[in-house]
């Protein structure tokens, strides 16, 4: 290294190369680039950029009560071919975390995270339940911040009481009074 790399000056690359990432990391001027092990490509067979980003939106699909509900559906369903079933299956076996938001080019706005935009492959997740609900939203004048975390669990998940989640926020009664979760139940079933 020449001279004025400083305290690496002197050193051969290979000696201070790992000294270097650590230093460099510790000071906030580098971060981690992962490697894939082959090129990524979209399904129209162009390039992709892989980008990890921090407070990245995920959809849980590792959680085993969603994945074993999936599988009970898929036993019902009448498949043809057969064997789509078991490409079925294993797409559940595999799927973990997905990244259901980016934060770049053009989309529908996560309604939620301001400055994210919905992933294209997420749309069909996002879009089924927030639409069940969403015309609501939108009729009534509610008030973005008002849908905070529990209202949605309220509605998907049936947690929370209706009487409570009216008191804490007046602009959501309308949707608490006319039911959204079971609005949201007959239509995702």
């Amino acid at each position: 290294m020449k001279d004025n790399c400083g305290p690496y000056s002197g050193k051969a690359v290979s000696e201070v190369k790992d000294l270097i990432i650590k230093d460099f990391e510790r000071s906030g001027i580098a971060g981690s680039m992962y490697d894939l092990p082959q090129s990524v490509v979209c399904r129209c067979m162009t390039s992709c950029i892989v980008k990890i980003l921090s407070d990245q939106w995920f959809l849980n699909y590792s959680n085993l009560k969603w994945k074993k509900k999936a599988k009970e559906v898929i036993a019902n369903l009448n498949l043809y071919p057969e064997s789509a079933r078991q490409w079925f299956n294993g797409v559940i076996d595999w799927l973990r975390e997905w990244a259901c938001a980016r934060t770049t080019g053009f989309g529908t706005p996560l309604p939620w995270g301001e400055g994210w935009i919905i992933g294209t492959l997420s749309d069909s997740t996002v879009y089924m339940a927030l639409y069940t609900i969403y015309h609501h939203i939108v009729k009534h004048n509610i008030n973005p911040e008002s849908l905070i975390p529990e209202i949605f669990d309220y509605i998907f998940y049936g947690t929370h009481e209706q009487s409570d989640l009216a008191k804490k926020i007046s602009d959501i009664y309308w949707l608490i009074k006319q039911n959204a979760r079971g609005i949201f139940i007959l239509v995702s079933f």
